[in-house]
């Protein structure tokens, strides 16, 4: 039997671009993107970043280092470091201007956003809030790059969850995140068991029951994050919606329409309204199910005996959702078959 491990990761523009790239002495290598995962639980420590505020001096951050993973392979890549600069409170979450710094084998990357932190409103007891950084579409979020990424520009994403419980007393997080960076790629390296692929589309919401369950459900394309080629359709059905503070709760169920077989995946999903970052985008989401759960629901063809659990977290615009019922998605998701 196959067992699918899934992390669906929401993300809220469309995709990203790289506006130079340093040539390369491998002719197989083609434009595309790494995913990242920079996960760990560190003690911050104040240290100097690149300069923020524009008066070309460098500035401070609390800086955590971290354990940077292939989200296509589970395999170390490096290390990373999140540093975290003028934080304010806004509502009940913080608006924070990240700067993570990636150590791969073949160089090293330096980018910057604006990160909005949230709390969960349901879900996993093992995060206590979920996080986005959604760049204004064109823009450059890379400060610097040697190696691979000297020359490199675009736009760089971050989408997460985090255990923020003893950051007051011992000024320690636990990280969960994924980035999306613009990278050259080699299309023959390629592991059919795992995937990274995105949601994305605005669609009016219609009324629908899945799996038994009745939600309002929203048709978007789904792509080869590596390669940004489409490869079918998803679904993203949303179901018992509650409002939580300034945020909701909701029950999401995720069809992906997948080469070879279809996927359901179901889980209780967060979504809060953004702190700041891209104007294109209204509210940041998270499903994070607890260790070793299966919410897998059903799967056909090739996927017919999958199960796993699904992690969804990104940013989506909801501003027309309630004269048109129409929402904008646009989320990655990480697929590991064994």
């Amino acid at each position: 039997m196959r067992t699918l491990f899934l992390i669906a990761l929401c993300f809220g523009l469309t995709f990203f671009t790289s506006c130079e790239q340093t040539e390369t002495k491998n002719p197989q290598l083609e434009q595309g993107f790494r995913v990242v995962r920079l996960v760990g639980t560190a003690v911050g420590e104040m240290r100097p970043v690149p300069d923020i505020d524009g008066d070309g001096q460098e500035d401070m951050g609390n800086c955590f280092d971290l354990t940077l993973l292939d989200a296509n392979t589970g395999k170390v890549l490096g290390t990373g470091t999140d540093c975290l600069s003028n934080v304010e409170s806004v509502g009940d979450g913080l608006a924070i201007v990240g700067t993570a710094i990636f150590n791969f084998e073949d160089g090293t990357l330096v980018t910057r956003g604006l990160t909005s932190v949230r709390p969960k409103t349901h879900g996993s007891p093992s995060i206590t809030h979920i996080t986005g950084a959604v760049p204004t579409k064109s823009s450059n979020d890379i400060l610097s790059g040697t190696g691979q990424f000297e020359g490199v520009k675009g736009g760089v994403r971050l989408s997460g969850a985090v255990d923020m419980s003893k950051v007051e007393s011992d000024n320690e997080i636990t990280f969960n995140c994924v980035f999306v960076i613009p990278a050259m790629i080699d299309p023959t390296e390629v592991d059919e068991n795992k995937m990274v692929l995105r949601l994305v589309g605005t669609d009016v919401g219609e009324t629908r029951t899945v799996e038994g369950l009745e939600g309002n459900c929203f048709d978007v394309d789904l792509y080869d994050v590596r390669s940004g080629q489409k490869i079918g359709t998803a679904t993203d059905c949303l179901s018992n919606v509650n409002e939580v503070g300034e945020g909701l709760a909701l029950t999401g169920t995720a069809i992906f329409n997948l080469p070879g077989g279809q996927i359901l995946s179901r889980a209780a999903t967060s979504v809060q309204p953004k702190t700041h970052g891209s104007n294109d985008k209204t509210h940041i989401t998270g499903a994070i199910p607890n260790e070793g759960e299966n919410n897998i629901l059903s799967g056909d063809g090739k996927y017919a005996d999958a199960k796993g659990s699904v992690r969804l977290s990104g940013a989506v615009d909801m501003s027309n959702v309630m004269s048109d019922n129409e929402i904008s998605f646009d989320c990655l998701f990480l697929l590991e078959l064994e």
